[in-house]
């Protein structure tokens, strides 16, 4: 048998056997040389188009990553500038109060223009300050606990509100245990000042007392004891039925105590609880417990001149 690849070649007769065309065998390689490289060209351009396409969705995805991060980081911005500005806009509104009832907090005489504050509000029973601290505020009594929660002397909206008294105690501060509050503030103001009592070593040592001031006397606020407490304890007992519940409130406020002071306090003191938010597990809250001494006549005196010289230099 001979291959396929040879033909019969008749000539005169004989038959001679050819070789295999070098014609015929080149075009079907040639074609095949051909279809490899357009398969190559079409594979080459598919990848190219995914790289194309996967590259676009990178940097789609890359532009919807940058819009929310610009508006996440815009929407922080303005609730920062938001809480800045109510933040100043509570300072401001205090300074100025501050100025109407003639209280210099770098020049604490005790003498406070009442008359002037209660003609803006007549719920303004008392002033309390505190020496090298932010403390410089009037005291508000309102008709219940909310009304100044978040509210000024001008009866407007404050992010701070105001330092209040438990509506429930006199507004005179003739009661065994009067309460008063105020917001423990991210930016130091208000009340935030109390916890330095139970957080910070030595604080005591250089805040030893308050300064209270009515229409009617001064009292200095000597410190009993400060503690961390819920806010339904004993500490804001405001009503006493006898002498030895006056007693128990006592050694509750001494036996909680974090700090030791010496000061002691009976049934016949007047004692003034300050009370403002804490954060160490729910509804607790730092409280301060102080007895109110009055004012001697000779410090009461010596105020009212220094107070006079102040006003004759403006």
């Amino acid at each position: 048998m001979r291959s396929d690849k040879y033909k019969d070649i008749e000539v005169s007769g004989q038959v001679y056997e050819s070789a295999p065309s070098e014609v015929e065998d080149a075009a079907p390689k040639a074609n095949h040389n051909k279809k490899d490289k357009k398969d190559k060209k079409d594979k080459m351009g598919k990848k190219a188009n995914k790289k194309v396409k996967r590259n676009g969705v990178m940097d789609w995805a890359f532009r919807v990553i940058i819009f929310c991060l610009v508006c996440v980081i815009g929407i922080s911005g303005y609730k920062v500038g938001t809480a800045l500005y109510k933040y100043h806009h509570s300072r401001s509104g205090f300074k100025q109060v501050a100025k109407t009832a003639k209280v210099d907090p770098n020049q604490f005489t005790g003498v406070v223009d009442f008359a002037a504050l209660q003609k803006q509000n007549s719920d303004v029973v008392g002033w309390i300050y505190q020496k090298d601290t932010i403390i410089n505020y009037p005291i508000m009594r309102g008709s219940d606990n909310d009304q100044y929660l978040h509210t000024d002397i001008t009866k407007k909206y404050s992010v701070s509100g105001s330092i209040f008294m438990d509506y429930r105690n006199s507004a005179d501060f003739s009661d065994f245990n009067t309460i008063v509050y105020g917001h423990h503030m991210h930016d130091g103001s208000m009340f935030k000042s109390l916890r330095g009592y139970t957080k910070e070593n030595d604080y005591y040592k250089d805040h030893k007392t308050f300064e209270l001031i009515t229409p009617d006397k001064k009292y200095h606020l000597e410190i009993i004891s400060a503690f961390i407490t819920p806010a339904t304890s004993e500490a804001y007992t405001y009503s006493f039925n006898t002498d030895a519940d006056k007693q128990a409130f006592l050694n509750y406020a001494v036996k909680n105590s974090k700090i030791s002071t010496g000061v002691t306090a009976t049934t016949s003191d007047k004692i003034i609880t300050l009370s403002t938010c804490a954060y160490d597990y729910d509804e607790a809250r730092y409280v301060v417990v102080c007895k109110a001494v009055p004012w001697t006549k000779a410090e009461i005196k010596a105020g009212k001149k220094l107070q006079d010289k102040i006003d004759k230099q403006k």
